[in-house]
Order: C-alpha cells, then structure tokens, then sequence
C-alpha cells in the first residue's frame, strides 16, 4: 500500500526527472540554428569551405616548419563547381580560378625558405578574387594570414 510520505517521494522523483529532461542541452525545440551560408550551399560554396579547411590546416603546418599536406587535386573542379549565383562565372571569375590554382601548386612545390612567402600568396590569390566577386568571407580569409 502506498502511503502519503511514498506517494509524496514519487510525485517529487517524477518531478526532477521531467526537469533534468526539459533541460538538457540539444532539446530545446526553440533553439535558433546558424546558418553559415544564408544563400544557400552551392558546390562552389562546399569547395571553398573545404578549401578554407585545408587552408587552416597549411597555417599551422607552415608555423611549425612542416610539409604541406597532400596537394588537393580536386580544388581544379572550381572551374566546373555550380556557383550560389551563376552569374559570376565569367571570364573574371575563371582568372582569379587559374590564379589560385597555380598559386596552389607553387605553395605545395615551395622550399621550406620559400614556404611562408608561397602561403601568403596563396591566401592572397583568395582574398584578390573575393574582393571583387563575393565579398562575404573576406573576414574568413583574412584569419588565414
């Protein structure tokens, strides 16, 4: 038989169990998401997202004198990658495209004298393109000097 001092004990357990429940981070049905890319994610957009992490990765590697890590063949399919906004391909655009790759293979074939110098191109041949084409991640690239 369930006396009230029982009955008292359990109310209170279930109490504490539906607010440890209510308030565990991640099941907040009201929580706002960031969204990283506001025009949507374009094969352009996830290139130079993946390029950007390769990026952050050289930083370090040339801070602590070593290797560039393997050369991404596929960052040349930013000639063909579909853009958020197709009118940006253009002759421009396919510039500053073969100024990054070649900046690209001239970082990963640098000497460890050259290295910092070729890094530093390398991001600038991203910073040149975004000033005239799509300045939104500026404030990114200018983190990877």
């Amino acid at each position: 038989m369930l006396t009230t001092r029982k009955f008292q004990f359990c109310l209170l357990l279930v109490g504490i169990i539906l607010v440890l429940f209510t308030t565990i981070p991640g099941c907040d049905k009201n929580k706002k998401t960031t969204v990283i890319n506001p025009n949507g994610d374009s094969e352009l957009a996830l290139l130079m997202r993946e390029m950007t992490d390769y990026m952050v990765l050289q930083k370090i590697n040339v801070a602590g004198g070593k290797e560039p890590g393997k050369y991404p063949l596929h960052f040349s399919a930013i000639h063909a990658a579909q853009p958020t906004d197709p009118e940006v391909r253009d002759d421009v655009f396919t510039g500053f495209a073969d100024h990054f790759i070649n900046k690209l293979k001239e970082f990963n074939g640098a000497t460890p004298e050259n290295r910092q110098d070729a890094y530093k191109q390398l991001v600038q041949s991203c910073a040149g393109c975004h000033q005239q084409i799509c300045p939104g991640p500026l404030a990114k690239i200018n983190k990877l000097y």
